[in-house]
C-alpha cells in the first residue's frame, strides 16, 4: 500500500450474512414475523424461510406486536 491509501472492508463481515439471511427469509421492516427462542440463539421466520440470530446479533433486532 502506497501512503495515504487505504483499504476499504467491512467491520463486520457476518453482519452482511445476516443481513443477507433476513432478506431471504422475509424479515424486513414492517413485516408480520415470528419469533421463537432457540438452543442457537433466536429464530425469525418471515413470509419466506426462517433464519437463526445468534444471541449477540438479535439483541440488535427489535420486534413489537401486532
Amino acid at each position: 500500500m502506497t501512503p495515504g491509501s487505504a483499504k476499504a472492508r467491512c467491520p463486520v463481515p457476518s453482519a452482511l450474512q445476516l443481513l443477507g439471511a433476513l432478506r431471504h427469509a422475509g424479515v424486513r421492516p414492517g413485516a408480520m414475523v415470528s419469533v421463537t427462542s432457540s438452543p442457537d440463539g433466536v429464530t425469525v421466520g418471515g413470509d419466506r424461510a426462517t433464519a437463526v440470530l445468534p444471541a449477540s446479533a438479535a439483541a440488535h433486532v427489535f420486534v413489537a406486536e401486532p
